[in-house]
Protein backbone atom coordinates (compact mmCIF):
# COMPACT_ATOMS: atom_id res chain seq x y z
CA UNK A 1 0.00 0.00 0.00
CA UNK A 2 1.32 3.47 -0.55
CA UNK A 3 2.56 5.24 2.24
CA UNK A 4 3.15 9.04 3.09
CA UNK A 5 6.18 10.47 2.88
CA UNK A 6 7.73 11.30 6.02
CA UNK A 7 9.64 14.85 6.53
CA UNK A 8 11.57 15.80 9.12
CA UNK A 9 10.82 18.89 11.73
CA UNK A 10 11.50 21.80 9.22
CA UNK A 11 8.95 20.11 6.84
CA UNK A 12 11.45 18.75 4.04
CA UNK A 13 11.56 14.92 2.65
CA UNK A 14 13.72 12.93 4.88
CA UNK A 15 14.38 10.49 2.44
CA UNK A 16 15.21 12.78 -0.47
CA UNK A 17 18.03 12.66 -3.38
CA UNK A 18 20.77 13.67 -1.23
CA UNK A 19 20.07 10.50 1.31
CA UNK A 20 22.46 8.17 1.18
CA UNK A 21 21.70 4.49 2.71
CA UNK A 22 24.13 2.55 4.37
CA UNK A 23 24.05 -0.82 6.03
CA UNK A 24 22.85 -0.52 9.66
CA UNK A 25 22.16 3.22 9.08
CA UNK A 26 19.19 4.18 11.85
CA UNK A 27 17.45 7.78 10.92
CA UNK A 28 16.04 9.70 13.82
CA UNK A 29 12.39 10.66 12.78
CA UNK A 30 11.22 12.45 15.88
CA UNK A 31 12.86 13.41 19.32
CA UNK A 32 11.52 12.16 23.00
CA UNK A 33 12.53 11.11 26.09
CA UNK A 34 10.19 8.78 27.16
CA UNK A 35 10.69 5.97 25.61
CA UNK A 36 12.36 4.64 21.94
CA UNK A 37 10.68 3.00 19.37
CA UNK A 38 12.80 1.13 16.69
CA UNK A 39 10.66 -0.04 13.40
CA UNK A 40 10.89 0.42 9.81
CA UNK A 41 9.07 0.29 6.92
CA UNK A 42 5.03 0.64 7.36
CA UNK A 43 5.45 0.49 11.23
CA UNK A 44 7.10 4.03 11.23
CA UNK A 45 3.86 5.58 9.76
CA UNK A 46 1.72 3.39 12.21
CA UNK A 47 4.40 4.60 15.33
CA UNK A 48 4.57 8.35 13.94
CA UNK A 49 0.33 8.15 13.98
CA UNK A 50 0.36 6.47 17.58
CA UNK A 51 3.03 9.18 19.14
CA UNK A 52 1.11 12.37 17.25
CA UNK A 53 -2.59 10.83 19.24
CA UNK A 54 -0.89 10.01 22.37
CA UNK A 55 0.81 13.04 22.87
CA UNK A 56 3.98 11.11 24.34
CA UNK A 57 7.19 11.99 23.75
CA UNK A 58 9.05 9.15 21.85
CA UNK A 59 12.07 9.01 19.96
CA UNK A 60 11.55 7.36 16.40
CA UNK A 61 14.21 5.51 15.18
CA UNK A 62 13.66 4.15 11.73
CA UNK A 63 16.01 1.00 11.35
CA UNK A 64 17.43 0.30 7.58
CA UNK A 65 18.30 -3.28 9.04
CA UNK A 66 17.78 -5.63 11.68
CA UNK A 67 21.53 -7.01 12.07
CA UNK A 68 23.41 -4.03 12.61
CA UNK A 69 22.65 -0.18 14.47
CA UNK A 70 24.74 2.74 14.23
CA UNK A 71 24.75 5.15 16.83
CA UNK A 72 21.71 6.96 16.41
CA UNK A 73 20.15 3.63 18.24
CA UNK A 74 22.74 3.63 20.91
CA UNK A 75 22.37 6.97 21.94
CA UNK A 76 18.79 7.19 22.27
CA UNK A 77 18.58 3.84 24.26
CA UNK A 78 20.90 5.43 26.73
CA UNK A 79 18.67 8.00 27.09
CA UNK A 80 15.61 6.93 27.29
CA UNK A 81 16.43 3.40 28.41
CA UNK A 82 12.61 2.24 27.19
CA UNK A 83 12.15 0.52 24.15
CA UNK A 84 9.13 -0.48 21.90
CA UNK A 85 9.78 -2.57 18.84
CA UNK A 86 7.47 -2.69 16.04
CA UNK A 87 7.61 -4.80 13.08
CA UNK A 88 5.23 -6.46 10.66
CA UNK A 89 7.12 -10.00 10.76
CA UNK A 90 8.41 -12.45 13.22
CA UNK A 91 9.80 -10.96 16.65
CA UNK A 92 11.60 -13.87 17.02
CA UNK A 93 14.49 -13.25 14.19
CA UNK A 94 13.68 -9.83 13.60
CA UNK A 95 13.99 -6.29 15.37
CA UNK A 96 13.45 -7.50 18.71
CA UNK A 97 15.75 -10.17 19.54
CA UNK A 98 18.18 -8.27 17.47
CA UNK A 99 17.78 -4.84 19.68
CA UNK A 100 18.05 -6.62 22.94
CA UNK A 101 21.19 -7.98 22.26
CA UNK A 102 22.72 -4.86 20.44
CA UNK A 103 21.43 -3.22 23.98
CA UNK A 104 23.18 -5.93 25.83
CA UNK A 105 26.18 -6.20 24.21
CA UNK A 106 26.52 -2.25 24.62
CA UNK A 107 25.72 -2.62 27.96
CA UNK A 108 22.45 -0.10 27.79
CA UNK A 109 20.59 -1.55 30.74
CA UNK A 110 16.70 -1.40 29.30
CA UNK A 111 13.86 -0.34 32.15
CA UNK A 112 11.27 -1.25 29.45
CA UNK A 113 11.00 -3.57 26.22
CA UNK A 114 7.91 -4.12 24.36
CA UNK A 115 7.52 -6.12 21.55
CA UNK A 116 4.46 -5.78 19.03
CA UNK A 117 4.63 -7.95 16.21
CA UNK A 118 2.95 -11.09 15.27
CA UNK A 119 2.47 -14.06 17.05
CA UNK A 120 1.14 -16.29 14.22
CA UNK A 121 0.92 -16.10 10.98
CA UNK A 122 -1.87 -13.81 8.60
CA UNK A 123 -4.63 -14.20 6.22
CA UNK A 124 -4.75 -11.61 3.16
CA UNK A 125 -6.32 -8.56 3.62
CA UNK A 126 -5.94 -4.70 3.85
CA UNK A 127 -2.96 -3.94 5.31
CA UNK A 128 -4.73 -1.70 8.21
CA UNK A 129 -7.04 -4.59 9.20
CA UNK A 130 -4.23 -7.40 8.76
CA UNK A 131 -2.40 -4.78 11.49
CA UNK A 132 -5.38 -4.88 13.89
CA UNK A 133 -5.69 -8.76 13.53
CA UNK A 134 -1.87 -9.36 14.12
CA UNK A 135 -2.34 -6.41 17.22
CA UNK A 136 0.59 -4.39 15.64
CA UNK A 137 -1.47 -1.08 14.39
CA UNK A 138 -1.80 1.77 16.01
CA UNK A 139 -4.30 1.01 18.22
CA UNK A 140 -1.75 -1.73 20.23
CA UNK A 141 0.89 0.75 19.68
CA UNK A 142 -1.02 3.59 21.54
CA UNK A 143 -1.85 1.03 24.37
CA UNK A 144 1.90 0.40 24.35
CA UNK A 145 2.92 3.75 25.05
CA UNK A 146 0.05 4.43 27.36
CA UNK A 147 1.73 1.70 29.49
CA UNK A 148 4.99 3.58 29.65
Amino acid sequence: HKLPALTKLDGSLLFDEKYKYTYGRCDQLTEGDAVTIVASGPMVIEALNAVKKTGIEAEIIIASSPKKFDNTLRDSLKKTKKVIIIEDHNGLSGFASQVTMYAAENGLPLETFVDISPKEYQLSGKPAELYDSANIGQKAIEAALKQI
